[in-house]
């Protein structure tokens, strides 16, 4: 056997062993639920991770969020752990979005200065119809369960790449996009 195919042996031998490490289901749930099962707190389904920050999103980040529920633009995926001990989910990613459905569906959250649907500026949940808020708490949001084989380094590890490894973009990158074609 050559040096080349040994070495690619370990590289395949190593990825093997971490992948196993790592089991996961992908869940559908709804955002009704979600804000139902945050706001129970201790009692609910879901708590925070030691590691886990502090909620720090200010009322802009919220609004924008909130808007882009609204408007039906994708969510991306929170990802929980299984928690065979408590028979609860931890929450590794995502926290800042669940927390901020809950104080819109469950507090008094007044959106503010929406860039897109700014008649819902300075609007609760409950101003909305009945209909229109029935539609935000069936739309779903997809969550990535990690197994109860899942240890406490590999979530740490998933929580740091996913929340220090992007670059954010600069203003001049985000201007760029949101206006296609010539200035």
């Amino acid at each position: 056997m050559s040096k080349n195919n040994s070495t690619k042996d370990a590289v395949e031998n190593q990825i093997d062993e971490l992948s196993k490490q790592i089991g996961y289901t992908i869940n559908e749930y709804t955002i009704g639920f979600l804000a139902d099962e945050m706001q129970k707190n201790e009692n609910g389904i879901f708590y925070l991770s030691e590691y886990q920050r502090e909620f720090i999103w200010e009322p802009k980040h919220i609004s924008r969020f909130v808007e882009s529920v609204v408007m039906g633009l994708p969510i991306p995926f929170i990802f929980c752990y299984a928690n065979i001990k408590t028979e609860k989910l931890e929450i590794i990613d995502g926290s800042q979005r669940l927390r901020s459905l809950q104080e819109f569906i469950h507090g008094e959250f007044r959106l503010k200065k929406l860039d897109r649907l700014t008649e819902l500026s300075g609007k609760t949940f409950n101003d909305l119809s009945e209909s229109r808020q029935r539609k935000i708490r069936n739309r779903s949001i997809r969550g990535i369960v990690l197994n109860e084989y899942t240890d406490v380094k590999a979530r740490q590890d998933l929580f740091d790449r996913i929340n220090t490894s992007s670059k954010p973009a600069k203003p001049a990158k985000i201007r760029r996009s949101a206006f296609q074609g010539a200035f």
